[in-house]
């Protein structure tokens, strides 16, 4: 059995015709509800299995209450690539007329040049554009007039395109807050994490003193050749030159450099402080499995490029340094608005993470917006954002 394909999709249209991205979900989007309250977008990781996703959010929402489930919109998009097709990894008919996807899915990279029959595709648009017009549609269309909540949750890949989309999409200003409707974004499991700034952990030889003990460095010819051998010592390969990490690990993805070489921030015209006090207003939970780390020689679910080395050597520890990182980098007042959790027991399982208690807590409880410092009101001391005293 290969993996389900949604029955559902959603219609995009640009130069010369319209295509369509699968997604799975319990609810028509196209039918007014008025029971709706909460909206939630699960994001899958490299397997496309967005059913799978949608089923484990039902689950969580049935484990609170039965009328959780009820006011509760739950979307999952389903991102193909191209190779999952042409491979027969996908159970079911794709039509040209289908959008399939490349390995940049994750963070807002455009749609495959080719469809289905192997033929040029009309057109290609960024996986980041494909949800802002699903967020449009549900906010704008009027079929839900008491949504006040929308959680974008994702794992692994999925956790990859949630912590850059966050960073990145402006439809959170643009339509959901005048809407009266509060956002959050719930990053799980993820490789890697995009900085916002040149500078990585620096190697320490002794355990943090406290919580979030880390320093940061431009990483030093030492600390990138330490990262490449222990990509060798793990995979046996061939993990690239100092000069290639170097060139590449603060590039858009893992930093912020070379923007503008992506269509989706070129249209926006984003730039790097933007972005980041994009990403400094909103609100951010980090769930990490316990256990989703390198054991023994497994590691299936560990990025190991030398980019993603320099985040730290498994996922578990690159979430706590990123948590640092941003209160070191950004200062914002970053924790009345991020926050992190670390779920007991759980490895690099996301629907596990979703159904757990932290993940219904998060997912499914009330918040409320909270108003943050414009990026205008704020200026550089010692490196990090601070608001300015009137």
């Amino acid at each position: 059995m290969g993996i389900p394909l949604c029955n559902n999709r959603f219609p995009i249209t640009g130069d010369g015709g319209t295509l369509y991205l699968p997604y799975c979900r319990n609810q028509s989007i196209d039918t007014v509800n008025t029971t709706i309250v909460r909206a939630i977008f699960a994001i899958h990781g490299a397997d496309p299995i967005a059913q799978s996703y949608l089923d484990s959010t039902i689950e969580a929402a049935r484990m609170v209450s039965p009328h959780v489930e009820n006011e509760t919109l739950i979307i999952a998009p389903q991102f193909i690539k191209y190779s999952e097709y042409t491979d027969g990894e996908i159970d079911g008919t794709i039509s040209n007329d289908t959008l399939l996807w490349t390995g940049r899915r994750f963070v807002g990279g455009r749609s495959h040049s080719k469809n289905a029959s192997d033929v040029v595709q009309q057109f290609r648009i960024s996986s980041f554009t494909i949800i802002d017009e699903m967020l449009r549609h549900i906010i704008t269309h009027g079929n839900f007039p008491n949504l006040r909540h929308i959680v974008i949750l994702g794992q692994s890949g999925g956790g990859q395109f949630v912590n850059r989309f966050a960073a990145s999409s402006r439809f959170e200003p643009l339509l959901a807050l005048p809407a009266g409707i509060t956002v959050r974004y719930i990053v799980m499991n993820p490789g890697s994490y995009m900085y916002f700034s040149d500078k990585r952990e620096r190697p320490r030889s002794q355990r943090p003193r406290y919580e979030f003990d880390f320093d940061f460095e431009t990483p030093s010819d030492h600390t990138i050749n330490e990262a490449i051998a222990f990509c060798a010592s793990l995979t046996g390969n061939d993990c690239g030159s100092r000069n290639e990490c170097r060139n590449q690990y603060n590039r858009y993805g893992w930093g912020t450099e070379g923007l503008l070489d992506w269509d989706y921030h070129r249209n926006l015209s984003l730039s790097a402080e933007e972005m980041a006090e994009q990403y400094c207003n909103r609100n951010v939970v980090y769930l990490v499995g316990s256990e989703d780390r390198i054991i023994g020689s497994d590691i299936r679910h560990t990025g190991l490029l030398c980019g993603e080395i320099l985040q730290g050597r498994d996922r578990l520890e690159r979430a706590v340094i990123y948590f640092a990182h941003l209160k070191d980098e950004l200062g914002c007042s970053i924790e009345t608005r991020h926050v992190i959790d670390i779920v007991p027991g759980v490895g690099h399982g996301g629907r596990t993470i979703i159904k757990s208690k932290l993940g219904r807590q998060y997912i499914f409880e009330e918040f409320e917006e909270v108003i943050m410092p414009r990026y205008e009101d704020l200026e550089r001391v010692d490196g990090k954002l601070t608001q300015v005293q009137a």
